[in-house]
């Protein structure tokens, strides 16, 4: 799904998740609006040769925890509760072509607490970014079920 805009913009993507996770009880287009969300902001703010990683796992302790992590230009500390507002956007002053509404991670992030979870944004500058979703334990479904076709390629 992201993988052409990946190739454009020479970053390299990796899916970090095991070949089988449990099911989890969730709305398919919203999660998946979540992850393609945190993404595709990490490819916009990658520069080329650098990373963006989706890791995923499941335990009875931490529910389910996806992370976008990526080795972008990252964010001040200061500048995180702006870009978690709505139209919220931090002038990077680096790639300024990288425009969008500044809706991407506030809806995310309000998806993400409708599911009974949570995002967190930790970000450095020059360093990058790690956004992470969590969804409760309860959202866990017993039986293991073999991974999807992933969102993106394996790098």
């Amino acid at each position: 799904m992201l993988e052409g805009r990946a190739r454009e913009a020479g970053v390299e993507l990796v899916f970090d998740c095991p070949e089988e996770l449990p099911g989890i009880r969730a709305d398919k287009r919203r999660l998946t609006q979540i992850l393609v969300n945190l993404l595709t902001n990490g490819i916009k703010f990658t520069p080329e040769g650098g990373r963006v990683t989706l890791r995923c796992r499941a335990t009875k302790e931490s529910g389910f925890v996806f992370q976008a992590i990526d080795t972008g230009i990252g964010i001040a500390g200061e500048d995180i509760p702006v870009a978690l507002s709505v139209f919220g956007q931090v002038d990077n002053g680096i790639r300024q072509q990288a425009v969008g509404t500044g809706l991407g991670l506030p809806l995310s992030k309000a998806l993400a607490e409708l599911h009974g979870g949570s995002l967190d944004l930790q970000s450095e500058l020059g360093k990058g970014t790690t956004v992470t979703l969590r969804l409760p334990a309860y959202r866990i479904l017993s039986r293991p079920v073999a991974a999807p076709a992933p969102l993106i390629a394996a790098g």
